[in-house]
């Protein structure tokens, strides 16, 4: 269509994409003043009743779907025998786009793109609509940093990229294994589908990858994705924890939402944010060589004289001279027996000067490496860690403190002491895995939450509860309501096989702030516009943020204990 053309009422200012299905134009309302996306159905696909009524369903589907991380649709309409959608109209660039053309998104980026993409998502989920093609094609990066979801449930099957075969439908590389064989499909398939983009962001590759799309539809079913730490070296063990998660074969063993998803890598967000590094430089004045003395300043009693006039000396000067010559003629007279000490020729005299012998060069590098082998070492509480074994500065690695972690469980914590860099390696020897046994868990709170093992919910929302697990379980405390998602330490255990525990207590949180037309998150989550009063939120450490609609983002850090009121104040 060209431009001048209209649609309906929209006037068409240019063609800006085509999918499989439809064509994308904006356009001018020019009731409304405003742009807009009209997306066309494909003359191809018009007289299909099958796509007629598909894109009719799913048009219906989205236009309920009014939320910030969802693009917004305002109308649909026939012109002239084809259907179309209207929809608001997005600055920016796609989320594909931007891994193609770089630089990648930074891990916080990364976390706080699969957030709002959650958000999204469970949004939708929550109105039964599932998208079932979510890729980095249908994320919408704003320059704002809002992130849309495009495109619900509307296959595209034209492309080479896409894949159809009765009910199979979706993009070969995010399908979940679900999809693949033809089976019920519910939130956690997109669930998968946002952790294959997340694992993209992090690591710059697809966690499935072969020559065909058929070749990748088997990886998906039958093995597992490379360990994202052996890949990204930078992403802490937790992340990698939870992208692993979200990427289990079996629906069961993921996060049961994208909500759960998403509260889980903002709590890793919030981690990162808070200041890890404890090696401040601190500079010292040098220390007195033996043999430096400091000045002693004596001051006359004359406190004025004229210029070039010799000042008398006071009593405790004369002392103190008489003192130095006293010791100097000491000095002298042992002077050549303390210089020249008896030789064993019997003469004196200065002995021959011996040079000691040169120790040992040292090589310039340590090696470190743990027992058993392969796991993750991050230094001075950072972020960034490499697989072991590696090689650090020797002249770098003194007081360095090493935090050793094996599959995401057993830790070691070392410094590396003066004795430590007399070896040209280090090993640290971690401990064995925990020996899986069953213990009783009972845990106890002021307020109703859930327990979960991994994906699973093992209690419902309850004051108290007394559960079975293994001591070597992933088990965690959950309620959403007030953003408590904590783990829980199964370590400890009493030799009668219980353990009891107490939920943090519940504080409360006022946001204040002159800005009445942004929206409040806290730890992430929409919290809806101010006045925000006395919310109630499980005692921990927070980050407000204000997200305005001119793009403007002010970030406040709060800290909730139990039982107290915390006021933010957020200015301009």
């Amino acid at each position: 269509m060209k431009e001048g053309k209209t649609i309906g009422r929209y006037e068409v200012a240019e063609r800006v994409g085509r999918g499989g299905m439809g064509v994308l134009y904006r356009a001018i309302d020019p009731v409304l003043g405003r742009e807009v996306a009209v997306k066309m159905l494909l003359a191809d696909f018009a007289n299909d009743d099958v796509a007629r009524n598909r894109f009719f369903r799913e048009a219906r589907a989205v236009a309920r779907l009014q939320h910030r991380n969802i693009v917004t649709v305002f109308e649909f309409a026939e012109e002239d025998g084809s259907p179309y959608l209207v929809m608001e109209f997005l600055r920016g660039q796609s989320l594909a786009k931007r891994l193609a053309q770089g630089p990648r998104p930074s891990i916080s980026e990364a976390l706080d793109i699969v957030g709002q993409l959650c958000d999204g998502l469970h949004f939708a989920h929550g109105h039964g609509v599932v998208h079932r093609d979510v890729k980095p094609g249908n994320i919408w990066l704003q320059p704002d940093d809002t992130v849309k979801l495009l495109d619900f449930g509307i296959a595209k099957v034209t492309t080479g990229t896409v894949t159809q075969h009765q009910s199979l439908v979706g993009s070969a590389q995010y399908m979940s294994p679900e999809q693949i064989e033809g089976g019920e499909v519910d939130g956690r398939t997109d669930v998968f589908a946002a952790g294959v983009v997340l694992y993209e962001m992090l690591s710059g590759r697809k966690p499935f990858e072969a020559d065909s799309p058929t070749a990748v539809l088997v990886k998906i079913l039958q093995e597992p994705p490379a360990p994202l730490e052996t890949v990204a070296s930078d992403v802490p063990p937790r992340l990698a924890a939870a992208v692993r998660q979200a990427l289990a074969k079996q629906p069961a063993e993921r996060f049961p939402s994208a909500a759960d998803f998403g509260a889980e890598l903002r709590l890793i967000r919030l981690e990162l944010e808070v200041p890890t590094d404890l090696t401040k430089t601190v500079v010292r004045p040098p220390l007195p060589r033996p043999g430096d003395l400091p000045p002693l300043i004596v001051e006359s009693e004359q406190t004025e004289s004229a210029p070039g006039a010799r000042r008398p000396l006071r009593r405790v000067q004369w002392v103190a001279a008489a003192c130095v010559t006293v010791i100097v003629a000491v000095g002298l007279v042992n002077w050549r027996a303390v210089v020249w000490p008896d030789r064993a020729d019997g003469k004196r005299g200065p002995t021959e000067p011996t040079t000691p012998p040169e120790p040992p060069a040292q090589p310039s590098m340590i090696a470190i490496d743990s027992d058993p082998p392969g796991a993750t070492v991050f230094i001075d509480g950072s972020v960034v860690g490499q697989v072991l074994p590696m090689d650090l500065p020797r002249e770098q690695a003194a007081g360095r403190r090493l935090r050793v972690v094996l599959d995401g469980r057993v830790t070691q914590e070392r410094t590396l002491s003066a004795d430590d860099l007399r070896n040209p390696m280090v090993t640290v020897s971690l401990p064995p895995a925990p020996v899986a046994r069953t213990i009783v868990l009972t845990a106890r709170g002021s307020y109703p939450f859930e327990i979960w093992r991994g994906g699973q919910r093992l209690a419902p929302r309850r004051l108290s509860h007394e559960v079975q697990v293994k001591n070597t379980d992933a088990v965690t405390v959950r309620a959403a309501d007030v953003l408590l998602n904590r783990p829980v330490r199964l370590q400890g255990t009493g030799a009668d096989g219980r353990l009891s525990i107490s939920v943090p207590a519940l504080g409360q949180l006022t946001v204040r702030t002159p800005f009445e037309t942004c929206t409040v998150l806290i730890a992430g989550r929409d919290f809806g516009f101010p006045p925000l009063a006395k919310v109630p939120v499980v005692a921990g450490t927070y980050v407000v943020e204000l997200k305005c609609p001119d793009g403007t983002t002010k970030r406040e850090g709060a800290t909730v204990t139990g039982g107290a009121e915390q006021v933010v104040v957020i200015r301009g």
